[in-house]
């Protein structure tokens, strides 16, 4: 196969060096794998062609491989050489010299991180950091951010400062930033989630923020498709959401700053006392640069983001004394944690999470600075190529929201209606012409779920809330079509031209309740198993038609078709996989009760230490454990009888569609809960009847043997049911379904 080099930078004559042997490239890259620089550097530094000859099977040279050992005492070998004893432009030349798949020795070493050897190659050699492309049109300087080598992206920085952009134009400085494909190095940074890079780059190339890849997409919308880098896009266990938010996660320190000061300590460049040459260093004037990363708002964003979100839920998600109670219960958690030290082995990672979430909104923000919104309106309508870089228009802005002030609703609407009128006399004329794909920002976060962004974008410009995609739907279909319950609350508060944004309807004529009854293609619902599945489509169905009054949506789309029609058709494997699922576990639970109660019934009817042959009565009557064990017997013959009665209505009931809603979930649950406690029950039977018969001999000693008898048996039995158990009652207490993200630490 051959590498991509060879298609984009053919060798030269020159470059394919034969003057050297086979059996000296053999011995030089023998003693180069052994470690014998030493050896390497003294005929590198005798022979001229081996400075340049290809010594791998991929091209590389000696000062690849040097570079390579990822030790810097390896390359300052072979730099010694070339300084002292080869010309300048010679010296050019030997470092531009890449192999096979287009990497110089300097794209290796910033992949690598090595800050002094970038330093000493790029002073050498400057316009290499940027006009040297690999294969992948990569330079140096994309190389360093796509590894996330922040310290060698600030040598490199500096050096090209230093040599290159001290008069510079704008345009000038904007060399050498893309790849193929277009992606600049902030779509890099920003898809890696190195974002403190991120915000670097931004600082220094601020034009990138308008550049888009051959997809249209800008780097705003590659940061609005990552929604774990955001806290709405990320759904906590109970144990992780309480440590989330506990005070020791959430100190001054964390929460006051911005993205951390990127003043790194940049290591000090080799230096040798016994020769003249000039020593690679940072002057003041780089250093300064190196951390000059400005703050974009002296407010915490982390806090700003919560005030966002709790002045944007007044709609609860599940009744007031359900939120009551797991608040409290969360309260309790927490002095749990507190106090027993359990769980903290996660705090780490919920702390670098959120600083992750933080550093997510400062680059949001910064991204969204009030003099680049005049560019929103055409992200996702203008593609960039690698050699093509879009730039940012030459008119001046528009009066735009800088979010210290919120617009009054009237204003709202008399901008939205102007650009409604706007778009209807141009109707005709666009209609005749190719419609461009306009998938903005605003709509890839609101797919993605990001609250965070939908908001922002909202308060600072009000009109992207009649964006649309290719399929001409907006934020409340995406939302709707992709179950963000979160995002479609965002919307269904916001009064100003409601009926216009919630009575949209795709190029299918499919309304949001329509694309609310379909059913997706990925399964977005946290939960398990397909009747829970199923319960939760319903559910989500039933929330977008009582979101608003009756019979606001459109009846039938094109194809003559009805929400409820759909919802019926496309759900139908999932409602047969949902009665499969359910008929399994009723089963499996059914074997289960009936020994129990075949145990519980034996246990009723059976009288420890038999009965007094004068009084009829039992011998143990007056004893507590007697008592104990009598009643646990009759509780656990209940609550087995109950749950076998439960999972056989389960099975024998006809299974349709709306039962899935409510009936059979409840059943589900009344079925383990007795379950559960029928096996409680029996153990604590058989631990109190057991009792009696040892009651003189051991009776100190069986208390440890009774506790591990009922301790791990329903301790197991809890852990297996648990997670079943807590998604059930989600599922049917919870109002609004909550989308499916999983936590991503960074």
């Amino acid at each position: 196969m051959s590498s991509p080099h060879t298609d984009i930078h053919p060798q030269t004559e020159d470059e394919k060096t034969q003057d050297v042997s086979d059996d000296l490239k053999k011995d030089l890259f023998k003693k180069a794998m052994e470690g014998r620089w030493q050896d390497v550097a003294r005929s590198y530094s005798e022979n001229e062609k081996v400075r340049e000859t290809r010594i791998t099977w991929a091209g590389d040279t000696l000062l690849h491989l040097a570079v390579s050992s990822g030790k810097e005492s390896n390359v300052k070998l072979l730099m010694g050489c070339l300084e002292k004893s080869v010309l300048d432009k010679r010296r050019q030349e030997i470092l531009a010299i890449r192999n096979d798949w287009g990497d110089t020795a300097l794209h290796f070493a910033a992949a690598l991180g090595m800050v002094n050897v970038c330093l000493a190659m790029a002073r050498l050699h400057p316009e290499m950091v940027v006009e040297i492309h690999n294969g992948w049109q990569e330079t140096p300087l994309f190389k360093a951010v796509r590894h996330g080598q922040k310290k060698a992206f600030f040598a490199l920085q500096s050096v090209l400062d230093e040599k290159l952009y001290i008069n510079a134009a704008p345009g000038v400085r904007n060399q050498g930033v893309r790849r193929v494909r277009g992606d600049t190095i902030l779509h890099e940074a920003i898809f890696a989630e190195r974002f403190d890079l991120a915000f670097e780059i931004i600082d220094r190339y601020p034009d990138l923020v308008y550049y888009m890849n051959e997809k249209g997409e800008s780097p705003l919308h590659v940061l609005a498709k990552k929604p774990s880098a955001f806290k709405s896009g990320t759904r906590f266990s109970l144990l992780e959401s309480v440590i989330y938010d506990a005070p020791w996660t959430n100190g001054e320190d964390d929460k006051s700053k911005h993205i951390t000061d990127v003043e790194n300590k940049i290591s000090a460049p080799w230096t040798d006392d016994d020769d003249d040459r000039p020593k690679h260093t940072i002057d003041a004037e780089t250093s300064d640069a190196v951390h000059s990363i400005r703050t974009t708002d002296k407010r915490d964003p982390e806090n700003g983001v919560k005030e966002r979100q709790n002045g944007s839920q007044n709609h609860p998600r599940s009744p007031k004394c359900y939120s009551t109670c797991f608040n409290f219960f969360k309260d309790v958690v927490k002095f749990v944690l507190i106090t027993t030290g359990t769980g903290l082995w996660k705090v780490q990672k919920i702390k670098k999470k959120q600083q992750t979430n933080t550093h997510a909104i400062q680059i949001m923000e910064e991204l969204l600075r009030p003099h680049r919104l005049w560019n929103y309106a055409k992200d996702g309508t203008t593609r960039g190529t690698a050699q093509g870089d879009q730039k940012p228009p030459t008119t001046s802005p528009p009066d735009v929201n800088d979010g210290s002030k919120q617009p009054n609703s009237q204003q709202i609407q008399d901008e939205i209606l102007k650009k409604l009128e706007k778009c209807c006399c141009k109707q005709v004329e666009d209609d005749s012409k190719q419609k461009p794909v306009r998938v903005t920002p605003f709509l890839v976060a609101a797919k993605s779920g990001l609250t965070e962004m939908v908001e922002k974008i909202l308060n600072d410009m009000p009109v992207a809330v009649l964006d649309m995609d290719e399929d001409d739907k907006n934020i409340v279909l995406i939302a709707a079509e992709n179950r963000q319950s979160r995002v479609y609350e965002l919307m269904s508060k916001r009064e100003f031209i409601k009926d216009i944004v919630f009575r949209a309807v795709d190029n299918d004529g499919n309304s949001a309740l329509h694309l609310a009854a379909k059913l997706v293609s990925n399964r977005p619902w946290p939960i398990r198993g397909a009747a829970l599945q199923m319960q939760w489509e319903i559910k989500w169905y039933k929330y977008v038609l009582k979101s608003m009054r009756s019979k606001f949506f459109m009846h039938h789309n094109m194809k003559g078709e009805t929400a409820q029609d759909i919802l019926t058709n496309t759900h139908e494997t999932l409602v047969q996989d949902a009665e499969k699922w359910l008929n399994n576990t009723s089963q499996s639970c059914s074997v289960v009760a009936v020994f129990i109660a075949t145990v519980a019934f034996a246990s009723a009817t059976t009288v420890p230490g038999g009965v007094d042959q004068n009084s009829g009565f039992p011998i143990f009557e007056g004893k507590c454990a007697f008592q104990v064990f009598a009643l646990s017997s009759l509780i656990a013959l209940f609550f087995s009888v109950t749950c076998l009665t439960m999972f056989l209505s389960i099975l024998t009931s006809h299974n349709e569609e709306r039962d899935f809603e409510r009936k059979l979930p409840v059943k589900l649950i009344l079925g383990l809960t007795t379950l559960f406690l029928s096996v409680v029950a029996n153990l604590v039977s058989f631990c109190a009847g057991h009792f009696l018969v040892i009651e003189q001999k051991l009776k100190y000693a069986a208390y440890p043997i009774y506790a591990a008898v009922l301790g791990l048996p329903v301790s197991f039995f809890a852990l297996a049911q648990f997670p079943l158990y807590i998604d059930l009652l989600k599922a049917n207490f919870a109002v609004v379904p909550q989308h499916a993200q999983t936590l991503h630490p960074s």
